[in-house]
């Protein structure tokens, strides 16, 4: 197995993972446990699709020309981008997804990332 693949596998593993947590919270702490619940789920899922797609365009554009490279990464950015304005737009429209839960949702790969690199971090520097 393929480093980018192991953590494409670790990273979704402690995703699902922080979203178990946040999802028990919401259900015991939260109202609109409905509405808090599909906007963790949407942007959850938006986030993994994001970190997914980012590292396939990482892993092909390797092989490719400079330019090619340039124009393919820019293009694949820019989707990015347009897929979670997507989700954002449709969190504001459909009263039923609650927009600051869309918000945690998009975040949460990005705090398991953090925390995984704060983790290793501290954990390295107790040895030495």
């Amino acid at each position: 197995m393929d480093v980018i693949t192991k953590l494409r596998k670790d990273v979704l593993k402690k995703t699902v993972f922080l979203l178990i947590i946040l999802q028990t919270t919401v259900i015991i702490f939260f109202d609109d446990k409905l509405g808090v619940t599909f906007g963790i789920l949407l942007g959850t899922f938006i986030s993994i699709f994001n970190f997914y797609l980012l590292s396939s365009v990482l892993t092909k554009t390797v092989n490719f020309a400079p330019k090619g490279a340039f124009l393919y990464t820019v293009f694949h950015y820019f989707l990015r981008y347009l897929i979670t304005f997507l989700a954002m737009l449709a969190a504001l429209i459909f009263p039923t997804i609650n927009f600051y839960a869309v918000i945690v949702g998009l975040f949460i790969i990005k705090t398991v990332l953090l925390m995984d690199t704060i983790l290793k971090y501290s954990f390295r520097r107790c040895r030495t």
